[in-house]
């Protein structure tokens, strides 16, 4: 009798472990961006585009900041025919405003209902 209530019980674990495993999993992530995170370009560009592995529901928050100081996204926007894929609006800088890291901070919540957050770097160096 013990036996089958402790397989029971080892059974009903693994179900409820692999459960939280397949959601833990199923997390909306960026898989690429353009610029690509790291990269180092001559000029702030327009727009960052943050393509996800799973389609996106809603943006909760997206910033990006030069150097930590005020806020460059003017507008950001899912893709009306890719859900995966957000493409944020920036305030361009003057020319001798432009070098720095600037820090891309998204905060989206998934189809499966779950926010999650993240972080794109790229610098801009101009001559």
């Amino acid at each position: 009798m013990r036996t089958t209530r402790a397989v029971a019980a080892l059974a009903a674990a693994g179900c409820v472990a692999s459960l939280g495993a397949a959601t833990a999993l199923g997390h909306s992530e960026v898989v690429s961006s353009s610029p690509r995170s790291g990269a180092t370009l001559a000029r702030t560009p327009a727009t960052v585009t943050l393509r996800y592995d799973d389609p996106i529901q809603r943006i909760r928050a997206i910033t990006v900041r030069r150097n930590g100081g005020p806020d460059l996204a003017t507008s950001s926007r899912i893709s009306p025919r890719d859900a995966r894929r957000v493409t944020v609006t920036l305030k361009r800088p003057g020319p001798k405003k432009q070098n720095g890291t600037y820090r891309v901070r998204w905060r989206v919540t998934g189809v499966d209902g779950h926010t999650v957050t993240g972080l794109v770097a790229f610098r801009v160096k101009r001559p």
